[in-house]
């Protein structure tokens, strides 16, 4: 198959077939010896030709598998950061919910605390009491939602270091999730 393999046996079939020849006439050229040993000016140029050729080809092919290599690291940075996007939106809305939340059990404490105010003032006890136990039930509603949101919070953690690690690409970004993963459990 290959062309310079190919010259040098035809030159080795040649030379050995011409040096059975001259042995039988007890003569051997030798600037016939080298001629058959060494490729032509023509040869070469064509040997020469025919690597450039290849080595071009080679270099055309690693500078495409190059710039393919660009592009997905591209995409894989791309796709990092919507990921951190993304998880930094949803713990801000997780956040400003609970804030919402707690920021609600004030306001309705408060308007409880002014309605049993207003009851005691006007002498109605029993109605004062009940007050006073709704209002009970809802600082208790409210220091529950308060101790929620760090567990919240740690179970988005966990969850979210669990997914950056089953999915997103390279060693890094599953380093970082199972950082993010293993964060609440210290704190």
């Amino acid at each position: 198959g290959d062309e310079k393999n190919d010259n040098w046996i035809f030159s080795l079939a040649v030379l050995l077939s011409s040096t059975l020849v001259y042995n039988s006439l007890g003569t051997i050229d030798n600037n016939a010896l080298e001629k058959l040993q060494y490729p032509s000016a023509g040869q070469q140029l064509a040997i020469n030709k025919s690597e450039k050729a290849k080595r071009e080809a080679s270099e055309r092919e690693n500078r495409a598998m190059e710039e393919q290599l660009e592009v997905q690291e591209r995409l894989r940075a791309d796709h990092q950061r919507t990921y951190e996007e993304n998880v930094n939106q949803l713990m801000e809305r997780m956040k400003r919910d609970s804030r919402n939340a707690i920021a609600d059990y004030d306001r309705v404490l408060q308007a409880r605390l002014r309605e049993q105010n207003d009851l005691l003032q006007q002498g109605f006890d029993d109605r004062a009491h009940q007050m006073q136990r709704e209002i009970d039930a809802l600082k208790g509603a409210k220091a529950e939602e308060e101790q929620k949101t760090p567990s919240f919070m740690n179970t988005a953690l966990d969850t979210v270091g669990t997914a950056a690690t089953l999915f997103l690409p390279g060693i890094i970004p599953k380093v970082g999730g199972m950082a993010v993963k293993w964060l609440p459990k210290w704190f």
